[in-house]
């Protein structure tokens, strides 16, 4: 999260923009609530218990792993910024969960708390599998809108919250875990092994390179992790 929030402003630094920085629509979800607390609602039809002020401006510094579903509480964007999609949308459309692409134009409206909010971003889809025309746009460009979905949010207090989160569930994409780039291919592969724990997650990292020119290692590495010998079920 730290290497894409830099990225994203030495992005925009380096192609004369600023950042738009766009917010979730945040509500308490289930369990959220004590049992006492239910039935005093419940019994005086009061309406819903809603988030504070205060825990909202929490939920939106919090960085984007802080919840479960990695739903950004806050997005900060500019034309050309390279992005990641993060739900499956529409399959038959390329809109799928890993697909890259780059921010094209988005619809802005205002949230309940008089925050930016996203209606629709428009994504231009890098290397899809197949050729994708909107009517009015160019091709490749898609629409992504707002889906609504319930996660579990870690605050700095190490306590969490569950909440309901409305939001256009993109990344920015200037880094990825070594999980989530499998099946992909890079021409140029920036990896940092420092921090991998298994020869399984060197293996990811380093296989994403087209080729060992365009492969360029940050810093050091533990070389006993993949110097050790193979045990007799991984040699089978």
């Amino acid at each position: 999260d730290e290497i894409n929030r830099l990225g994203g402003l030495r992005f925009a630094e380096e192609s004369g923009q600023s950042l738009t920085d766009f917010y979730s629509e945040d509500s308490l979800g289930a369990g959220s609530e004590t049992i006492a607390h239910r039935k005093r609602r419940i019994s005086s039809n009061s309406k819903p218990v809603v988030i504070s002020e205060n825990l909202q401006r929490v939920l939106w510094d919090q960085p984007h792993c802080a919840n479960v579903k990695h739903i950004p509480g806050k997005l900060s964007l500019c034309l050309g910024m390279p992005i990641m999609i993060r739900t499956n949308s529409a399959t038959e459309l390329c809109i799928t969960r890993g697909q890259e692409g780059t921010v094209y134009g988005w619809q802005a409206e205002v949230g309940s708390c008089g925050q930016n909010i996203l209606g629709v971003l428009f994504v231009r889809l890098i290397n899809p599998p197949q050729q994708v025309q909107f009517i009015d746009l160019p091709e490749n460009v898609v629409p992504i809108m707002r889906t609504s979905s319930n996660t579990l949010c870690y605050l700095p207090d190490d306590s969490t919250v569950s909440i309901t989160r409305c939001q256009v569930e993109v990344l920015p994409n200037f880094a990825m875990t070594d999980y989530v780039s499998q099946g992909k291919t890079r021409t140029y592969n920036v990896v940092d092994l420092n921090n991998s724990y298994l020869h399984q997650s060197y293996y990811t990292a380093l296989s994403r390179s087209a080729s060992t020119a365009g492969t360029v290692i940050l810093q050091g590495f533990d070389a006993r992790k993949i110097t050790g010998g193979a045990s007799g079920a991984l040699r089978q």
